[in-house]
């Protein structure tokens, strides 16, 4: 009898995560355009996920890297709040105003440690430390 044992490092990445987000996206992919991110990220509990910022290019916009076990998932946020004023709101009002209006990607890099990847999207000399 053979025993067949599949390890994360054979793989290189957390198969089961990605395959939930990139099932999520195909699902969803034709809703793309101005889908709540509050639905979103509670949909795939994106809340316990450690992300950076990458691009943000104007204050309506954010493009967040979200990390994973050699994965990692790229969203781009839009607030349509009318004034950029959120002063006083509690996260759970500010949600409320933002969108997704591209579809995710999702890139398999075999990258586990978040600096490393990050280096990628700033340069050799980037760190959060």
């Amino acid at each position: 009898m053979t025993l067949l044992v599949i390890s994360l490092t054979s793989c290189q990445y957390n198969i089961i995560s990605y395959n939930k987000i990139k099932n999520y996206i195909q699902k969803n992919k034709t809703e793309f355009d101005n889908f709540p991110f509050i639905k979103f990220e509670r949909d795939l509990k994106l809340n316990k996920i450690i992300w950076d910022k990458y691009i943000v290019a104007d204050i309506w916009k954010e493009d967040r890297i979200y990390h994973f076990e050699g994965f990692y998932l790229e969203v781009i946020i839009t607030n349509k709040k009318p004034d950029s004023n959120t002063i006083g709101m509690t996260d759970e009002e500010k949600a409320k105003f933002l969108f997704i209006n591209d579809k995710p990607e999702l890139v398999i890099d075999k990258i586990y440690d978040r600096n490393e990847r990050m280096k990628n999207f700033w340069g050799p000399d980037w760190s959060d430390d």
